[in-house]
């Protein structure tokens, strides 16, 4: 089943909510950081939220999430857009901490306390970051007090991973619900009941539900107005163009003593870990560049 994402409006506008199945996408970041149980839970939230997030940007535009805690996941970061792509990486991809008596992983004990930052790339509008503590280090409890606090939008979100006994991911997915201001006493409170019963969302999802389930489910009896329905996916975008330039952006001195000391330079993307081998020659070209 592909990952798909699903943006919709209920109950005349005064519920927007954004759902999306990301299992296929998590267990993809998963293979490529090679990361440990909890390590990936915590990684396809904050990459799942990335792309619920930015499910509303504009064209072109970008959302990063920038998880900063002093637990033992270090750096937590995710980068999406509004085109279905999502990238990140977590600092120590080799976390594990024994899950509870019902098998949920302690994400929180593994990111500890700190922030966690927003920050909307706008393009020729410019960037906007926005930050508040981290109050759980749950990811989804720590996005909803961002909400609250930053940007005063009651907001629900619920982010899970479900990871199996041999460290694949069995489901993964997510949901953010904003209620306007117009909304009534009777719609707050019967999505409140709704998102409870709801339960965890990777279990919702393995057990066969799509995007448009959750969605369907948080927001009856009212009708719900799709604004879009498409597939999402972890996708880099790196590339042996993309590294020259970094390398070009480095300037003359810095080559030249990477020249000098090294006749080579191997680069690693952070975001997919492929290596980038650039040989003197090369490095030579890259020098005329950075001159011109």
């Amino acid at each position: 089943m592909q990952d798909k994402l699903v943006r919709a409006t209920a109950a005349e506008g005064n519920i927007r909510i954004v759902a999306a199945n990301t299992t296929n996408l998590v267990e993809k970041a998963h293979v490529l950081h090679g990361t440990y149980p909890t390590a990936t839970a915590a990684l396809g939230r904050v990459l799942t939220a990335a792309l619920l997030i930015g499910a509303g940007l504009k064209h072109q535009e970008t959302v990063t999430i920038r998880v900063e805690g002093d637990g033992p996941l270090g750096v937590l970061l995710a980068v999406a857009g509004n085109n279905g792509k999502v990238k990140g990486y977590v600092s120590n991809p080799h976390v594990y901490i024994e899950p509870d008596e019902t098998g949920k992983m302690d994400v929180g004990s593994a990111v500890g306390q700190g922030m966690v930052y927003v920050i909307r790339d706008l393009k020729l509008k410019g960037v906007y970051t926005g930050s508040a503590p981290l109050i759980s280090g749950e990811i989804g409890d720590d996005l909803s007090n961002y909400y609250y606090s930053s940007e005063q939008i009651p907001t629900a979100i619920g982010l899970g991973v479900l990871v199996d006994k041999d460290t694949t991911v069995k489901g993964a997915g997510g949901y953010i619900v904003q209620l306007m201001p117009n909304a009534s006493e009777e719609i707050i409170s019967h999505i409140e009941q709704k998102v409870m019963g709801l339960g965890a969302v990777s279990s919702y999802i393995e057990k066969g539900k799509e995007s448009m389930g959750i969605v369907k489910y948080i927001c009856e009896p009212w009708d719900v107005v799709i604004h879009e329905e498409k597939e999402i996916d972890f996708e880099c975008g790196c590339s042996k163009d993309k590294i020259e330039k970094i390398v070009i952006s480095l300037g003359e001195e810095e080559i030249k003593d990477i020249i000098n000391k090294d006749q080579k330079a191997e680069l690693i993307c952070h975001f997919c870990n492929k290596n980038y081998n650039l040989e003197k020659k090369e490095l030579l070209d890259l020098l005329k560049q950075a001159k011109s």
